[in-house]
């Protein structure tokens, strides 16, 4: 996980903190095997944004977040990458990825995108990308 992030230009560095999604619960239909083809399957999202650390000292109001990052869109870009027809966990990754790096305030996203019980031994096959802006 990114920790720091260094500003481009810039050799000052910005302190992050972090909005985490645990498990964000999808059932589409995805993959190229022929099994797979004309079903659904259960997909888990996990999604960590880095945000300035700054945005998090904001005032305990609902006018607070006006100075802070409204994570409910996160949930918003997830749900919008999962609408078009995907065949692969790495596409949905990216998708997902490009769509929170896009909100106000989003430095970096990590995403991970489960796919359970591809096979009656395998319990999820993941793939797990790190981008930042």
């Amino acid at each position: 996980m990114i920790s720091r992030h260094k500003a481009r230009g810039n050799e000052t560095e910005t302190k992050l903190a972090f909005i985490e999604f645990e498990r964000i619960d999808v059932t589409l239909e995805i993959g190229v095997a022929p099994h797979e083809k004309q079903r659904t399957q259960r997909l888990l999202i996990d999604v960590v944004v880095g945000i300035d650390d700054k945005m998090t000292q904001i005032g305990d109001s609902a006018e607070g977040l006006a100075d802070g990052f409204d994570y409910a869109q996160v949930r918003t870009s997830v749900m919008d990458a999962v609408a078009p027809k995907v065949y692969l966990l790495e596409t949905l990754a990216n998708r997902v990825a490009a769509g929170v790096l896009k909100l106000h305030g989003a430095l970096t996203c990590s995403v991970k995108v489960t796919k359970t019980r591809c096979w009656p031994d395998v319990e999820g096959v993941s793939v797990w990308i790190d981008r930042e802006n």
